[in-house]
């Protein structure tokens, strides 16, 4: 289980749990199978409290609710033991069911519905039509005895009637402000927020798929699907089978568990050519046919509806590239709307595939809304600091943006404005407008953040090498792929991601190498390309480019910061140059390295300090004759990347060395300026060493006392 996960009831939380986690396994252990022995459970169990969420729309209206249950801490560790017997005994789900299975993901469901769009307009010459299926309270009006008549043939006796009395005998409170309501009973609908909710809902939606594949359509979309794990008694003829227009009933035919179709067999696969006519991620259901035979493959969605005891939402649903005015796409007599696009799974789908435009406009949209609230909340180096800044960008932000980044084929225009976006959001750290002119590079270096440009490449990378050396044989994805690359379907579609460059990279490398590692080595070489270009980021180029730069995170004022950074951006000294308080005219920042009397001092003492064979004190001259690097950027690229390192080091005495020049600049070079009285530079970071001093005395101490017990005890 996860920290910090809300409690049900009784308000015991998992960290609660944590100090006595041996002995209380062992009780759970016993205890949990008396329980599903004799399949009950205590009240408490099957007791939980309903916390409406808000979705959209007007929050007077209790549909635009969702109602999450908080249950037991201990139900919750008691489905997560039966989760395993379930996806043990239960049949394998359609392979069509993307949702919360292993081995399977959103994108790879997303790239499954274009993979299949490309090859319908291989095969028939035209787009398919899709409409996009939205269940009415998809949880909240399941009917539990149907899942039940579903799992009883396949689960053992005990595992069956615990899931049974787990769901069927709940009592729920609402909880609104604080407020309960009186003791609810549902007669149907599944907890959400339970751990086994969406595996019995898979199953309760599991028949669609085989039904939809009985229509006898004009058009039909056959993928090699791998139905079980080869024998040695099957021969070379038993690789692909002609398809089945049978209805197969849930948990028919050859035995393959769900825990099973999430590995790879030893001896390869068995294939038979299936129809695919819908995909499904949980309860999205997703319908790619002709449009021709599109209103019959709704009326089996209508009629499985009515069957099963639930409604589809017709508002909600949505039809794309359909154009016939003659026959309308009804359900229960409603029309169904046509939109030019639709999002599924957070993907916007066209009749042509990705809608690009509209998936970079939307993505970057909601990345630069994200961190101008953060940017209110007072995340920025003015306020939490700029290394936070940068962490919530990278955790929270970011991966709005590369989000499906994968699945894009992206030009350089739409990198340059994905790029923009990245530019624009790293400027809100700083407090800064887009309108201002700062080095976001350096600061992308800074904070070890590549190009958006450079992310797609990884991301992508890491998606086609998933397909290629880890997809399962009984994964969607990778029948798909099977079947593309047998019949030479939608070569182009593939080549976009064959052709990624840090696979090329993988490929041609001549020694054996990890995913991981080629991936650092292409963001190294696209930072280095970065520093080739601009000279600020030559001064900003650390020797461990892994991480945060040190700055960000050694112990200094807040003042001295500031000024770190500043100097890193090159905003110190202030532009336009202005006089040193030495009476030196436009002084630059080389004037502060052997000119100014001021700080010569404290230059002088730096150059004692350094070992001769720790940082090269040589200056580094352009074709003018001018110096094009700073002894201090030279010591600020030096800086270990872990604190630890800087123990009994010359960092103990040239950090404080830092700070203190880096002050003495800012003062002079601001001469009409008044600066308040400061703690003495370095204060903080002695502060640090002092108590990492007295740790390591403590540590040696126990270890010497541990000696003399075992040397007594011998």
């Amino acid at each position: 289980m996860g920290n910090r996960k809300a409690p049900g009831d009784d308000h015991i939380v998992k960290e609660m749990l944590m100090p006595i986690w041996y002995p209380l396994c062992n009780f759970l252990s016993e205890f949990f199978t008396l329980c599903y022995t004799f399949a009950w459970t205590p009240a408490s169990f099957r007791s939980g409290l309903i916390v409406p969420i808000f979705k959209k729309g007007d929050p007077n209206s209790a549909a635009n609710y969702r109602p999450i249950s908080l249950t037991n801490t201990f139900r919750k560790l008691y489905e997560r033991c039966l989760k395993f017997c379930l996806l043990t005994h239960m049949p394998s789900l359609d392979v069509a069911q993307g949702g919360f299975r292993a081995a399977r993901s959103g994108i790879s469901q997303a790239w499954n519905l274009l993979a299949l769009q490309k090859q319908f307009e291989q095969q028939y010459g035209v787009s398919p039509a899709l409409i996009f299926m939205d269940i009415s309270k998809a949880y909240d009006s399941v009917t539990r005895s149907k899942i039940w008549q579903l799992l009883h043939p396949h689960l053992p006796k005990a595992l069956f009637y615990t899931l049974r009395h787990l769901f069927d005998h709940v009592t729920l409170n609402v909880v609104i402000n604080n407020a309960t309501s009186l003791p609810i009973h549902p007669k149907r609908g599944l907890l959400q927020g339970s751990i086994l909710s969406p595996f019995l809902y898979a199953i309760f939606i599991n028949q669609l798929p085989a039904l939809l594949r009985t229509a006898p359509v004009r058009f039909p979309l056959y993928v090699d699907i791998a139905t079980r794990a080869r024998t040695d008694g099957d021969g070379p003829s038993a690789d692909i089978t002609e398809p089945s227009f049978a209805l197969v009933k849930y948990g028919a035919g050859p035995r393959l568990s769900e825990t099973a179709s999430s590995c790879s067999p030893r001896l390869g696969v068995v294939r038979q050519k299936t129809a695919i006519h819908s995909l499904l991620y949980a309860d999205d259901v997703c319908l790619i046919a002709h449009r021709r035979d599109m209103p019959l493959l709704v009326q089996l969605c209508e009629e499985y509806s009515l069957r099963f005891d639930f409604k589809w939402s017709p508002t909600k649903c949505a039809l794309v590239n359909y154009h016939s005015r003659r026959r309308p796409i009804q359900l229960y007599g409603i029309n169904v709307p046509i939109v030019p696009s639709y999002e599924y799974l957070g993907v916007p789908f066209n009749a042509s595939g990705i809608d690009n435009i509209a998936f970079l406009n939307a993505s970057t949209k909601k990345a630069k809304s994200t961190m101008a609230l953060f940017r209110r909340l007072g995340v920025h180096q003015y306020g939490f600091g700029l290394m936070l800044a940068l962490q919530v960008y990278r955790v929270f932000v970011r991966p709005i943006m590369e989000y499906a980044l994968a699945l894009l084929a992206l030009n350089a225009t739409s990198a340059m404005a994905i790029d923009r976006t990245q530019a624009s959001c790293l400027k809100m750290t700083l407090n800064q407008s887009e309108r201002h002119n700062a080095p976001s590079m350096v600061l992308n270096m800074m904070g070890n953040l590549p190009t958006m440009y450079t992310r797609a490449q990884i991301l992508t990378f890491k998606f086609w090498y998933s397909l290629q050396l880890k997809a399962r044989p009984f994964t969607l994805v990778e029948c798909i792929l099977y079947t593309h690359q047998r019949l030479k379907i939608a070569p182009a579609l593939w080549r976009r991601l064959s052709s990624n460059k840090i696979w090329k990279l993988y490929k041609s490398s001549p020694t054996h190498t990890t995913p991981r590692l080629i991936c650092e080595e292409f963001q190294d070489a696209q930072m280095l390309k970065w520093t080739s270009q601009k000279s600020s980021c030559l001064r900003a180029l650390r020797e461990d480019t892994t991480g945060y730069d040190p700055l960000l995170f050694y112990p200094c004022t807040r003042l001295e910061r500031l000024r770190l950074i500043r100097w890193r951006f090159h905003h110190l000294p202030s532009f336009p140059l202005s006089a040193c308080r030495c009476g030196a005219p436009s002084a630059n920042r080389f004037h502060y390295l052997a000119a100014c009397p001021l700080v010569q001092d404290i230059v002088n003492r730096i150059h004692l300090n350094l070992p001769d064979d720790s940082i090269s004190l040589d200056e580094s001259y352009d074709d003018q004759g001018i110096a094009t690097t700073h002894i201090l950027d030279r010591i600020l690229n030096s800086l270990p990347s872990n604190l630890s390192f800087c123990l009994c080091t010359h960092w103990e005495r040239t950090w404080p060395l830092v700070l203190e020049l880096i002050t003495q600049i800012d003062i002079a070079n601001h001469p009409a300026g008044s600066f308040a009285e400061e703690p003495p530079s370095g204060e903080l970071f002695e502060h640090y060493l002092t108590q990492q001093h007295h740790f390591q005395q403590q540590q040696q101490q126990q270890r010497q006392q541990q000696q003399q017990q075992l040397i007594q005890h011998l």
